[in-house]
């Protein structure tokens, strides 16, 4: 699946809400889906949506990545506990015949979803706000960045650099 771009919907009131259908379209038919609410430590207060292959490698990359990672007292870091924190807590999910997806009760309530979401397309996974959350959160992405930084991730501006990929 690759999915890019902003979507906001409104969910009926057993919480199911239309999937916009360029994600639909970006879908495997045969996919394995799972939701997951973003743990304490990601700030990003959102539902992920993304295919089990997907979980599955992100695991895998996870447990390589942190295998001699410390915390900040110097202890060891076991990855099979953050890993658990995702993996553990994602949910079985399928778009239904009229591009409908259920987001469960308690993942919306730990993500502060009301009847109103945004569907942001993040390249391998669909990340589900609730718009104020969202515009807040770009808000202090953006208010961190001095202008070198800008200058640096500015749309097109590998191409004038002289960045191959």
């Amino acid at each position: 699946m690759r999915v890019s771009g902003q979507y906001d919907a409104k969910l009926d009131a057993k919480g199911r809400v239309i999937v916009p259908a360029a994600y639909r379209r970006a879908i495997p038919q045969d996919a394995e889906l799972r939701l997951l609410a973003a743990p304490v430590f990601d700030d990003r207060e959102a539902i992920f949506f993304c295919e089990e292959s997907y979980l599955q490698n992100w695991a895998k990359h996870i447990h390589k990545k942190l295998k001699k990672a410390r915390t900040k007292n110097g202890k060891h870091i076991d990855s099979g506990k953050i890993v658990s924190l995702f993996v553990g807590s994602s949910r079985d999910t399928q778009i239904d015949g009229q591009g409908r997806l259920l987001l469960p009760q308690d993942l919306r309530q730990a993500c502060s979803i009301g009847n109103e979401v945004r569907f942001i397309g993040n390249v391998d996974i669909i990340e589900i706000w609730k718009p104020a959350t969202h515009d807040t959160w770009v808000g202090n992405v953006t208010a961190d960045l001095d202008d070198e930084i800008k200058a640096l991730i500015r749309f097109g501006g590998f191409l004038q650099s002289g960045f191959e990929s």
